[in-house]
């Protein structure tokens, strides 16, 4: 019989208590964020409480995901992420360019020219950045603020970069591990794996045709 959501969340939480390694610590906060729990807060919580195990990226990238949406204004991973700027590859620096982006949001860009010219600055430094990588959703966000012509260039690029789009069996399937941080990434950050609906939303034929009608 397959667990339930709170189960496996239970399950991580005692692995974890019982061994304190950066592995543990990141399948429990995957756990929490498992539908129905789906506790952000908590999730960052038990990132920053254990930062000091903290040695992968992605678990600070996601934490600066999740706040930026949940909890926007608290920087904190966002800035432990900035201070790696300097030495990060070239892969790196566009996911933490890109989260830069997403802090300042669009809608506050749109209300405030300074906003809006640090938030271009922060997807055009993720795209130029992001060459010899998959990258979609830096692509469609900087798209949404270009000129007509590089609009489209850049969502075409966006949408060949999408490397999966997922059915509603695919996240039923025993090979979709939603345990895995990396999926996580790939669907919300980088936006190369993600639902039927979020790729026509984002990548199809209206995307291109409210575009053309700029």
């Amino acid at each position: 019989m397959m667990k339930d959501a709170f189960e496996i969340s239970y399950e991580m939480k005692l692995r974890f208590e019982a061994n304190k390694t950066e592995e543990n610590l990141c399948m429990y906060v995957m756990a929490e964020l498992l539908t129905p729990i789906e506790d952000k807060y908590h999730a960052m919580d038990l990132i920053r409480d254990n930062i000091a195990i903290v040695t992968d990226n992605r678990l600070l990238y996601l934490g600066a995901e999740i706040s930026a949406g949940w909890n926007p204004g608290d920087q904190y991973f966002l800035n432990i992420l900035n201070q790696k700027l300097p030495t990060a590859t070239e892969e790196e620096k566009a996911i933490i360019y890109y989260l830069n982006a997403i802090e300042i949001s669009p809608y506050s860009a749109l209300r405030d020219p300074v906003c809006m010219e640090q938030y271009r600055s922060c997807l055009q430094k993720s795209v130029a950045c992001s060459s010899n990588m998959y990258f979609a959703y830096n692509r469609c966000d900087l798209a949404a603020i270009s000129p007509k012509r590089e609009a489209v260039k850049l969502l075409q690029e966006g949408k060949e970069n999408v490397r999966c789009i997922l059915s509603e069996a695919d996240y039923k399937s025993d090979s979709h591990n939603e345990l895995d941080i990396q999926n996580y990434i790939d669907e919300f950050i980088l936006g190369i794996s993600i639902p039927e609906i979020i790729y026509e939303m984002h990548f199809g034929p209206k995307a291109f045709a409210d575009i053309m009608s700029k």
